[in-house]
């Protein structure tokens, strides 16, 4: 290979690869997914050098591998001086040869750095993978192609269908539409600056463009959005994602839109979905919640590792609109290269017929921070000095896209100027041409060709018509209201609501303005009332229409069921009181119309003026009468909704008249802790003005700081700081068993946990979980205590319940045990029921007991599992996903340990140890193990089953774990509570390795411990033989040289062989039973009751042949009754193990013994009979009802015919038919 790289570099970059995957053998789990890496860049090195030998290389792929290969060697170097840091060199002695092998040491791995080669080792095993796609071109990516579309469509929809749910907005159209207008060579000088060049080519670096309104910004991002499409068009790693804001859509301009909108773009054009963005929306679709700010943020880092490169281009990020209202713009001097000024000057020109009119306009031009307002205002006199026809129709256009209260499609437009004053119908005839229509309007006006959206040029403009709109077309809502109304009152809609929601559909896309027009008419007809007064008067007096609007009104689309009804009780005075219609709202009241009178869910007028912060009609309700106070079906008064609107002027309104402010709807929540549970601050401190309850709490127990914490809002620490200075209790226990405090730890909001420091919280708090039990009352639901709870005696000091600590090493975030710690909170504080220590609960990952489950103590929702989930370790998003879900939860564990008062010896409630809450045999367990104990953890302590940590690390067969337990002291002797050993531990769990390690440990001691029997007097190997489901020739043979007695019977008189041959293992038994014949095992055994060993093997699913000629040639009396009469026969009938294999040997060996009786005077035919018709009962009592009883009786029956006794022994081929005419 040469790519000025030469063969023999490439080569013994090869050489390197592979020696260094070579000392990763028997390595530590530490190394594990490094480890994988390296066998990845080693096959991908081979199959770039494969490539070059057969199909050659071009000299910019030369390069590019060369650059990388040397960066590569760099990396492998230091790695490789890693390794010589972890490793000894050791001589083998048992090794003949006496080579040296490699050790690895035990000593405390400097994990940043593994992770931080790690991270570049994966770096290079990604664009070498992309080398080799690229490499193998079309062949690869046809099939690739192919695969991925049959993947695309398979799963396409349910894709768009978390698409959809993460953001609806989408920027593609708004991108064609201004690439559309571009002039080929536009913004090529952007593209070919330097530093354009090193933002492209440079990860990790920010590019700031500044230009004045107007300036052409907006161009240059779609010309540079547009330029890495096409660039990284066949590269699905590299992820671009774009954000065009937008002054208008406030929706779009806060943090959670903009962090779901790049999510959607970044993973948008991958064929499957990443795990994280799955998860996330499964865990909030359910619940019909939306994520936080910091899942997304953690969904979108999550994204990110997945990509080789990500690019995230903004526009207009001044447009964005802050929680005030207010946004920031910032202009600089420079005034090169101001298109939108440019194109409205060169507009202005047109219709000069000389060039001295020219000279003339070009004179009067103006610059500086007023030009745009002069260049609209010249717009606006040229759209006046138009014909009559194109003026009133440029007006209308404008005074639409200025007033109109959301953005209009074209079409939408288009039928309201077609709507004609007088006629009951639209005649199409009068729809205008979209082209006309933009022409007349002095270039003022844009449409965004793919959305179908008209507005106005530029954000500046929308800012000069909002000023002047009442000086250009003052009729603007007078003409919006009268078209809607003339619309609404067609005769098409007559007919009334929609039955369905295929109609509603229907009906919104044949009639595209009715939407609106159904919606926003009344705020237009409320500006310009005493104009439009008697067509309000109409439309209110034909209910068929009143009814349609109010459909279109109450109608929420995700109940599309609810179509039908929608309307049902709303009238006239409900829609009246929703638009602040005040005069109308007096003259039905004139009427007979009720002031509490109800739609279907129980709102009165009150409510829907409430509803939609009319508070001038509120007011007008309330003196007519109207009651302050009603409920509709939720149980909200008309305060509860004041109180979501965020409107202190309403509850001052509604407070004033009598309105109660300890009402609680069906939720049990009042005004005040619907507010606190929505984030109004507004609403909050106006009722804090009051004597509303403060610490008024719901059903569940939650008091406004729970309501507003887990609503984890961007406000919520303003709000919660606001309810600590009024004395709102922050360590209140719901009955999910959680305070303020702990669901603060839950969301991770440090700035909140620093209030509640700050606001005098004990940080060492504690709560002891309960039981609650949910009953109804009155059609209500609320909670009583179920069961007090236990407390448990701590060993080493007073339980105080369990702290925020527990619950943030339950979570498992680093950031939260940091942040505790930093106050003070005690390590080594036990909780109430169990005794656990943070400690305790962070090694195991939960908390002792299960016993309160559903709880957020249980809920596995607040854990850092669920922000990163994966299902497929080979993903790169699995790969970051299950590193970070390690690293948090390893960290929480060193953050624990580090503090210098940790007790790592403190035993709870079963007398666990934080050693025995290790989950042995998982991940990286002999890391946490090797690292308690350096900080002192005994490992001979025991938990109630006597079990040391010894025990449980057999059980597990963590040989890693085991080494450092008896590095550090640990017992092979010591026996649990039911005297079992550690020997019997890794025998039943079929541990050859570990049960070698401890015979080899113990030397002249092993035969005793072979030989050591438990309370029951099973020795290992009779525990090998009963509990592992495969026992192995390997593991008797070890047990049997260290001394092990196969013949040696327990209390019960059970020998080895017999409670083999007994237990519920798999696969064939003859071999072991060969085995241990040949070992001496004693054929001839019998129980306390006469059973033999034929008797015990038919206590089975099914009796094997192989054993029975086994038993039979080894001197077993297959005749032989047991002290009950029973021969082998009557067992096999009881137990079911009887099969067609079984007859041939019976006949072979002349055993009849069908017809002989035990002492209950039954016959082997009897007692199948009777385990047949006991089928119902094993049904019904859960026990196994399979078809083994059946098949026994068939046998017996057949038998008992005589049909295969009279059968030639030897004519193998008639028993053959016979057993399939059984069958």
């Amino acid at each position: 290979m040469s790519f000025g790289y030469s063969i023999g570099d490439f080569v013994s970059l090869l050489e390197l690869t592979n020696r260094i995957r070579k000392r990763f053998v028997r390595a530590p789990a530490e190394f594990k997914e490094i480890s994988e890496d390296i066998k990845k860049l080693g096959a991908l090195l081979q199959d770039i050098d494969d490539f070059e030998s057969e199909q050659g290389l071009d000299t910019r792929q030369k390069a590019s591998i060369n650059q990388m290969s040397k960066s590569c060697r760099e990396v492998l170097t230091e790695l490789e001086s890693v390794l010589d840091k972890y490793q000894e060199l050791d001589h083998d002695e048992k090794n003949l040869g006496k080579k040296t092998r490699r050790v690895w040491k035990r000593l405390q791995w400097d994990q940043s750095k593994i992770m931080d080669l790690r991270k570049r080792t994966d770096s290079h095993v990604n664009w070498f993978s992309n080398v080799i796609a690229r490499l193998n071109g079309s062949v690869i990516l046809a099939v690739k192609d192919g695969v991925d579309r049959l993947c695309q469509y398979q799963g396409d929809e349910e894709k768009q269908k978390i698409l959809d749910w993460l953001t609806p907005t989408d920027y593609t159209a708004q991108q064609n539409d201004i690439l559309r207008l571009r002039e080929e060579g536009t913004g090529k000088w952007l593209l070919e600056k330097a530093e354009f060049k090193s933002w492209s080519s440079t990860k990790q670096q920010t590019l700031f463009c500044l230009g004045i309104p107007g300036a052409g910004k907006t161009t240059l991002v779609s010309i540079i959005i547009d330029h890495l499409e096409q660039k990284f068009r066949a590269e699905p790693d590299v992820g671009i994602a774009y954000i065009y804001c937008n002054f208008q859509s406030s929706s779009e301009s806060n943090i959670q839109a903009f962090l779901a909108i790049l999510i959607k773009q970044l993973v948008q054009r991958q064929s499957e979905l990443p795990v994280a963005v799955v998860d996330m929306y499964k865990n909030h679709e359910k619940k019909n919640t939306r994520p936080r700010t910091d899942e997304l943020s953690s969904c979108l880092r999550s994204v990110t590792a997945g990509l080789s490169t990500a690019f995230i281009i903004a526009d207009a990020l001044d447009e964005c609109r802050t929680a005030n209202g207010l946004r920031v713009i910032k202009i600089t001097k420079s005034v090169d290269g101001m298109f939108l000024l440019a194109k409205l000057y060169l507009n202005s020109l047109r219709g000069k017929s000389s060039p001295k009119a020219v000279r003339t306009a070009l004179s009067r031009l103006n610059t500086g921070s007023n030009a745009y307002g002069h260049a609209y205002k010249d717009a606006m006199e040229r759209i006046e000095h138009q014909g009559t026809e194109e003026r009133d129709l440029a007006k209308n256009i404008l005074s639409w896209i200025t007033c109109a209260k959301r953005r209009l499609t074209v079409n939408e437009l288009l039928h309201a100027f077609a709507v004609e004053i007088g006629l009951s119908y639209l005649d199409e005839d009068n729809l205008s041409d979209m082209q006309y229509m933009i022409s007349v309007c002095a270039g003022l006006v844009a449409v965004d060709e793919e959305s179908g959206i008209i507005r106005l040029v530029h954000y500046t403009t929308q800012e000069y018509f909002e000023r002047t709109w009442q000086i250009w077309f003052p009729g603007a809502h007078r003409n919006i209201a009268i078209a809607s109304l003339t619309y609404l009152l067609f005769d098409q809609f007559a007919t009334g609501p929609c039955g369905n929601w295929e109609e509603y559909r229907d009906r919104l896309q044949e009639n595209p303005i009715y939407e609106y027009a159904a919606r926003y008419w009344g705020y237009h007809a409320k500006e310009a009332y005493s104009e439009v007064k008697d067509l309000v008067d109409k439309f209110f007096q034909r209910k068929s229409t009143l009814a349609s609007v109010a459909q279109v009104l109450s109608l929420e689309r995700k109940f599309r069921s609810c179509i039908p009804l929608a309307h049902k009780g709303i009238s006239g005075l409900h829609i009246a009181a929703w638009f602040g219609l005040n005069d109308k709202v007096k003259e039905i009241l004139k009427g007979s119309q009720s002031h509490n009178a109800a739609d279907k869910k129980g709102r009165t007028a009150l409510h829907w003026a409430t509803r939609n912060a009319q508070a001038q009609t509120v007011d007008l309700l309330i003196q007519e009468g109207a009651s302050a106070n009603a409920t509709d079906k939720r149980g909200m008064t008309a305060l509860h909704y004041a109180a979501l609107q965020g409107d202190n002027h309403l509850i001052q309104l509604l407070v004033k008249n009598g309105a109660h402010l300890e009402v609680v709807d069906e939720s049990g929540q009042t005004p005040f802790l619907t507010a606190a549970g929505y984030v109004k601050i507004a609403s909050v401190q106006e009722l804090l003005s009051y004597d509303t309850a403060i610490n008024a709490v719901n059903p569940e127990h939650k008091n406004a700081l729970h309501l507003a914490i887990l609503a984890a809002k961007d406000e919520t620490p303003q709000l919660v700081e606001m309810l600590l200075s009024h004395g709102v209790c922050p360590t209140l226990c719901d009955v999910k068993n959680m305070t303020p405090v702990h669901y603060a730890v839950a969301i991770r909001n440090l700035e909140i946990m620093q209030l509640f420091i700050e606001a005098g919280v004990d940080i060492n708090f504690g709560i002891e979980r309960r039981r609650w039990r949910e009953t109804t009352k009155a059609g209500r639901s609320f909670y009583v205590l179920d069961q007090p709870p236990e407390r448990a005696n701590a060993n080493s000091r007073d339980a105080v319940g369990l702290t925020p600590l527990h619950f943030a090493a339950y979570t498992g975030y680093r950031i939260m045990i940091e942040y505790l710690l930093s106050k003070g909170a005690d390590p080594n504080a036990c909780c109430c029921s169990d005794g656990d220590t943070p400690l305790h609960i962070a090694i195991r990952r939960g908390l002792l007991t299960m016993e309160y489950e559903g709880d957020p103590w249980t809920d596995i929702t607040w854990t850092v599992e669920t922000d990163f989930t994966t299902t497929d370790e080979t993903e790169t998003d699995g790969e970051y996903s299950q590193w970070h879900m390690a690293n948090e939860r390893w960290g929480v564990i060193d953050m624990l340990l580090a503090t210098t008062n940790i007790d790592v010896n403190i035993q709870n409630a079963h007398l666990e140890s934080s050693l025995h809450c290790v989950h042995y045999g998982g991940s990286h367990s002999d890391t946490i193990v090797a690292k308690l104990l350096q900080k002192g953890a005994d490992p001979l302590k025991i938990n109630k089953k006597g079990q040391t940590v010894f025990h449980l690390a057999c059980e597990a067969t963590d040989l890693e774990a085991i080494d450092h337990i008896l590095d550090a002291g640990g017992s092979t002797t010591i026996e649990d509570a039911k005297g079992l050993t550690a020997l019997h531990y890794a025998v039943r769990a079929n541990g050859y390795e570990t049960a070698k390690l401890i015979l080899d440990r113990n030397g002249d001691t092993a035969t005793s411990l072979c030989l050591a029997a438990d309370k029951k007097g099973r020795t290992p190997l009779q525990h090998h033989l009963q509990f592992d489901p495969h026992p192995q020739v390997e593991m008797i043979t070890l047990l049997l040289d260290h001394g092990a007695n196969v013949n040696h019977t327990d209390l019960d008189g059970n020998s080895p062989l017999s409670i083999y041959l007994q237990a519920p293992t798999y696969g064939d038994r003859t071999a072991i039973t060969r085995f241990l014949l040949e070992q001496g095992a004693n054929p001839l055994w019998k129980d306390g009751g006469g059973q033999t060993l034929a008797h015990v093997t038919m206590n089975n699913h099914k009796a094997e042949v192989g054993v029975l000629e086994l038993l039979y040639s080894h001197g077993v009396d297959l005749s032989m009754k047991d002290k009950q009469a029973r021969s082998f026969l009557h067992y096999g009938a009881i137990y079911g193990s009887l099969h067609d294999e079984v007859i041939p040997f019976l006949l072979r060996n002349k055993f009849d013994g069908i017809y002989e009786r035990d002492l209950e005077d039954k016959s082997p035919l009897m007692h199948a009979e009777a385990a047949e018709a006991a089928k119902e009962e094993r049904r019904r009592t859960g026990k196994y009802h399979g078809p083994r009883w059946r098949r026994s009786l068939k046998i017996l029956k057949q038998m008992e015919n005589n049909k295969l006794i009279q059968c030639d022994i030897q004519d193998e081929h008639a028993i053959s038919v016979d057993l399939e005419e059984l069958n």
